[in-house]
């Protein structure tokens, strides 16, 4: 077997792709985007828009609640795993270092996706735009804008 032919070189050959692929994915450009709204004429559309800002709100209001209540989860089954540990005193250290004997793997640390509000600002310009007002977007290169 040559080295190229190996299933260590192969994949050692694999995983320098993927580093170059996700080293040059950083390199590309960044944009911002940019919504400029414009407020309708009628009264009965700014009452509209903020019915519009009150939904938003409520929806991200929401999607803070709901990743709280997920990391409040999390740290409870964080805190379980880890009551459920044994220890013992190491027999070269004392209880300055005890160690583990029991139920020792790693406990898995509190992860919740952070609460998603782009959902809540599409709805909102939907909502706006529905109440008369008018959105200009604007997309614009902010770094790397000449590697297009």
């Amino acid at each position: 077997m040559t080295d190229s032919t190996r299933p260590g070189s192969r994949l050692a050959t694999a995983a320098a792709l993927l580093l170059s692929a996700i080293l040059l994915a950083g390199c590309g450009p960044v944009y911002r985007t940019t919504h400029h709204f414009t407020l309708p004429d009628s009264q009965r559309g700014r009452e509209c828009v903020n019915a519009c800002q009150a939904t938003r709100q409520q929806c991200e209001a929401t999607a803070e609640y709901a990743y709280q209540q997920c990391m409040n989860r999390e740290e409870s089954r964080y805190q379980m795993c880890e009551a459920r540990k044994s220890f013992e005193p190491d027999p070269k250290k004392g209880w300055d270092k005890p160690r583990c004997v029991n139920n020792c793997a790693p406990c898995p640390r509190p992860h919740c996706r952070q609460a998603d509000v782009k959902t809540c600002d599409a709805r909102y310009r939907d909502c706006y735009v529905s109440c008369g007002g008018t959105i200009e977007t604007s997309v614009e290169c902010t770094r790397n804008c000449d590697a297009d």
